[in-house]
């Protein structure tokens, strides 16, 4: 006999999620004393848990007959997909949540400035896609004065770029990734042209330090190497 009982959890509480899983686990053994084995508690207990989620339904979940094995009732069959979905969610809610706090699914906006696309960020970008498929990632290039503005605003999350004011104890991170040699083209008599290497102490130094053009190596060493030949 199925007994229709008035339902107390609609718009109040809800069952605990567990006893989905009992009820499932139930539902699948056709048996308490199946379900016990498959959960691992004892046969009452099961059999609580079902009476527990029945109270928050207009019936019984199961028919029980002496002898025989369960079945659901209609109350039970409504019940038994959606308890599923709501299992399936809750165990993809976990492995969803564990991706994003290894940055492993979402969004990264990287900011980098004017010059340094190529090279070892080039490099990193590519493997970061390859290790990172599910991640969007925006790149935005843009002078480090506005980099720097855009990671006051969180406008982006991470910023690479030569150049930046010490940000320590503003709220930011701040770490050296790598060091990269630039070439100095100076006028014909400069007075910083007869030296082999330059610091930037030399260039801030130097009146005329406007005269100075920066080149990255991998892009200009050709040109360096007929610009050397020619003096020689």
């Amino acid at each position: 006999m199925i007994e229709i009982r008035p339902v107390i959890g609609r718009g109040a509480a809800r069952p605990p999620l567990q006893l989905y899983d009992v009820f499932v686990k139930v539902a699948d053994a056709r048996s308490f004393v199946g379900a016990s084995k498959l959960i691992g508690i004892s046969q009452p207990a099961v059999s609580q848990a079902i009476a527990r989620l029945e109270d928050f339904y207009p019936g019984d979940l199961f028919v029980r007959r002496r002898g025989a094995s369960l079945a659901l009732t209609p109350v039970g069959e409504a019940l038994l997909p959606h308890a599923k979905a709501m299992l399936r969610s809750a165990d993809q809610s976990f492995i969803q949540t564990e991706a994003a706090s290894k940055s492993e699914i979402g969004q990264l906006s990287v900011g980098f400035h004017t010059g340094i696309a190529q090279g070892a960020l080039r490099d990193a970008i590519c493997a970061f896609r390859a290790e990172c498929p599910d991640v969007e990632l925006k790149l935005v290039e843009a002078a480090p004065r506005e980099l720097h503005a855009q990671l006051c605003d969180h406008a982006v999350d991470l910023v690479i770029a030569a150049f930046m004011p010490n940000l320590g104890g503003c709220g930011f991170a701040q770490e050296h990734l790598w060091t990269e040699r630039l070439i100095a083209i100076l006028p014909e008599g400069h007075a910083l042209a007869d030296g082999d290497s330059l610091s930037w102490g030399d260039v801030a130094d130097d009146a005329d330090h406007s005269a100075i053009r920066w080149r990255r190596p991998l892009r200009l060493s050709r040109y360096h190497r007929r610009y050397r030949t020619a003096r020689s």
